[in-house]
């Protein structure tokens, strides 16, 4: 999920490039909180009635299946 935002202290310094800088990475958020909000919404465990019947038939100390990042 997103990208490494190291090496950029230079660019940081100039007021332009810090404002490009900062729309990328809000961007990036943004693209990547839409992401996740539409899997959450696809989790066929996100309610609580089906993730206590997969704990119950699986074993309390299993985890729930989730979906890869």
């Amino acid at each position: 999920m997103g990208t490494s935002k190291t090496g950029k202290e230079q660019e940081l310094r100039d007021k332009e490039k810090a404002q490009e800088f900062y729309v990328q990475v809000k961007s990036e958020v943004e693209q990547c909180i839409a992401y996740l909000k539409v899997k959450r919404e696809s989790d066929p465990y996100r309610h609580l009635l089906p993730r206590m019947m997969y704990q119950a038939s699986h074993g309390l100390s299993s985890e729930v299946p989730t979906f890869d990042i």
